[in-house]
């Protein structure tokens, strides 16, 4: 997988950056939001509803018709990443 050999990420808080523990087979346990080169924050899902976000992302890569709508919904929030500064 992707982040198989990395044990940790940074994290950009209010107290500076931080080095956490990547939890692997777990979802997240804390906000993750991205500043972008504009300075906005970009918010991603809440915590306590990425279960269900991931289950509805997989239901609808399940259906056909619908894998399109998915990967360019991904294209674009993966072309932001070229915007982003970094994550708090």
């Amino acid at each position: 997988m992707v982040c198989r050999s990395q044990p940790t990420y940074v994290a950009y808080t209010d107290a500076g950056p931080q080095k956490r523990a990547l939890s692997r087979g777990a979802y997240k346990d804390q906000p993750n939001h991205v500043r972008q080169a504009d300075g906005t924050w970009f918010s991603y899902a809440p915590v306590l509803d990425t279960p269900n976000e991931v289950a509805r992302l997989l239901e609808q890569t399940r259906r056909p018709a619908s894998c399109k709508k998915v990967w360019m919904r991904y294209e674009q929030t993966s072309s932001r990443s070229s915007d982003l500064v970094g994550s708090a």
